[in-house]
């Protein structure tokens, strides 16, 4: 509450001081000319940020199309956006209003040609964001729609499962009507004949009423003046192919010369050219804001496509991507669920995750002798080419979780290591670092501090044992390294020497 009372002071003291610097003719200077709204915005942040700096208060300013153009005001977390509209609707675009963001608008006046008396003089309005939704309620459902509308068809793995060459990306386009902010006197028919009366009778009228200019509309006309748009600042014409844009409800795309806040040269084009001639502008050192953000964000696709390996959200181990035959799953950690096997359908030697390996009748992947004793020696030759047909990789994954595979568990180890080369490793060219071979087990252990360690008297190994060292023969553990047991605490001398 205290952040906030300093939050709405600290705003108060930058309005009285915008009420003395910014006049009306500078309100109405700013007014949008060939539909080139952002040089008009620009002018007005630069205002705002001269004031600032005249208050000695310290800001952070946010890039070009981003939300809250000044943040962290004072260094108090007070977040100001700045609005510039010729009518009476403004735009948030994608960022909703909040009780955390206040709104200086510019509005630039209205006049009326046939009713003059209505005219509404350049003025400067100051927000807080709540005002703007608290009698919409119904919006806080509209974002939650439109956010799983993103998620089902515009950004992350639903969108790359997407058959075909349409793209889609839902925005809010946010909108609001300020006409009861604006500084205009209406009164209907009813109004107007009662006031006629008081004067009529000698009745004394209000001093303020009579000093001001009082406009007179029909009921009927009241919501028609207040929604009256400016078609001359509503379209713009393409620089490119010439057709008109509305500004309402398409984007306006303006490229660029030289430095954004003091460009050499710009154009206003439509979506289609923007996209159609991105190449030949960039070529011709033209520049634009939203470019920047579109390319990084086709490099961090390129990166997730070209990456062969994932990292589990779970335990964050880094490891090889794979898929399961079975259920067609993509990147089952090997750590969490299991490293799987092969599937065991007749025909069949493709990997499946460890859930479906499971499932599976047990595998016995020993030879089979006859009652005679001697080997089949026509199945292991079989046996030897299918063998010798694998690829490493897939060799690796058939043994494991089977009575062939023989790994520690608590502390477990893996049959691989993370850093294991599957086309060039094997356990005699492994180099050996983080993780190393263990004695115990036919698998590897990381070297962390704790890997190394198996926990013998634990479950499930339930072994007796006894330490190498002082010979005691509880909360004993064995070491993968060198298979010695010792105690998981270390020794104690003193309790030792207590015994002897």
């Amino acid at each position: 509450m205290e952040q906030e009372q300093q939050q709405q002071a600290l705003f108060n003291r930058l309005t009285n001081e915008l009420d003395e610097v910014v006049s009306e003719d500078f309100i109405q200077s700013t007014k949008t000319e060939k539909g080139n709204t952002q040089i008009s915005e620009r002018v007005v942040i630069e205002k705002i940020k001269e004031v600032l700096t005249l208050l000695e208060v310290t800001f952070e300013e946010a890039g070009s199309q981003q939300s809250k153009d000044f943040r962290n005001v004072g260094g108090i977390g007070l977040n100001i956006e700045i609005k510039k509209t010729d009518s009476s609707m403004i735009c948030f675009n994608d960022t909703c209003p909040t009780k955390d963001i206040y709104y200086v608008v510019f509005f630039t006046g209205k006049v009326y040609k046939r009713s003059p008396e209505k005219n509404i003089p350049p003025t400067l309005l100051y927000i807080n964001g709540e005002e703007f939704v608290k009698d919409s309620p119904w919006i806080i459902d509209y974002i939650i729609e439109l956010t799983l509308l993103k998620d089902k068809y515009a950004r992350g793995e639903n969108k790359k499962n997407l058959a075909g060459i349409m793209e889609v990306y839902p925005r809010p386009n946010l909108k609001a009507n300020i006409s009861k902010f604006l500084p205009m006197k209406i009164i209907t028919k009813a109004e107007k004949t009662e006031l006629e009366a008081m004067t009529t009778h000698d009745s004394i009228l209000p001093q303020d009423m009579v000093q001001e200019s009082v406009a007179t509309v029909p009921d009927t006309e009241v919501l028609e003046i207040l929604q009256e748009e400016e078609d001359e600042s509503r379209y713009v014409e393409c620089e490119e192919c010439g057709i008109q844009i509305d500004c309402y409800n398409d984007n306006i795309n303006i490229v660029y010369k030289g430095d954004s806040g003091n460009p050499t040269e710009e154009l206003v084009l439509c979506t289609m050219c923007f996209e159609d001639m991105k190449d030949e502008l960039i070529q011709q050192d033209y520049k634009c804001d939203d470019w920047d953000i579109d390319e990084e964000e086709e490099e961090k696709e390129e990166e997730d496509e070209e990456t062969d390996e994932f990292k589990c959200p779970t335990c964050n181990l880094v490891q090889t991507n794979n898929w399961c035959f079975s259920c067609d799953t993509n990147n089952s950690c090997q750590y969490c669920v299991g490293i799987g096997g092969n599937d065991a359908t007749e025909g069949h030697r493709e990997w499946v995750c460890q859930k479906c390996f499971d499932k599976q009748p047990e595998i016995n992947y020993e030879y089979e002798y006859s009652e005679e004793g001697e080997e089949n020696e026509e199945e292991e030759e079989n046996e030897e080419e299918e063998e010798a047909s694998l690829s490493d990789d897939v060799q690796q994954s058939k043994h494991s979780k089977t009575d062939l595979v023989k790994l520690c568990v608590n502390m477990d180890c893996e049959q691989y290591p993370s850093d294991w080369d599957s086309e060039e490793d094997t356990e005699d060219t492994y180099q050996e670092g983080q993780w190393k071979k263990c004695c115990l087990c036919d698998g590897y252990f990381d070297d962390d501090g704790m890997g190394d360690i198996l926990y013998v008297q634990e479950e499930p190994n339930n072994k007796e044992a006894e330490c190498g060292l002082c010979g005691k023969t509880k909360d004993i553990v064995q070491m993968k390294g060198t298979g010695e047991y010792l105690c998981g605490n270390a020794c104690d001398e003193s309790e030792e020497e207590d015994e002897d």
